[in-house]
């Protein structure tokens, strides 16, 4: 059976890029970036999961600890935009595995 691949669309990744700029926003010592994290993946996420329990499932994902040197992060956050975007497709466990493993 093949799965329908979504995409998400150029705008809404323009929208991440633009995001990722105001990372280092919000500290706090208990998930160090966690908060500007899920600022920038927030369009993404809005977008794959429109369903409201999906979307607060997936918003409590990315609030777990993060912190990385900011010239590192936009790679971090493409490949979670990528894992995301396979999950949303797959509903697989294991790529929700690799959603939480690439952050950390």
């Amino acid at each position: 059976m093949e799965v329908e691949k979504i995409l998400i669309p150029s705008g809404v990744l323009r929208k991440v890029f633009f995001r990722s700029f105001f990372l280092q926003s919000l500290w706090n010592f208990k998930g160090m970036q966690n908060a500007g994290f899920l600022y920038v993946m927030r369009p993404v996420l809005d977008f794959l999961y429109p369903e409201a329990h999906e979307r607060k499932n997936a918003y409590l994902r990315h609030l777990d600890f993060f912190n990385t040197h900011p010239y590192y992060a936009s790679y971090i956050i493409g490949a979670v935009c990528a894992a995301e975007e396979r999950y949303a497709s797959t509903d697989s466990e294991d790529d929700l595995r690799r959603i939480v493993e690439t952050k950390k």
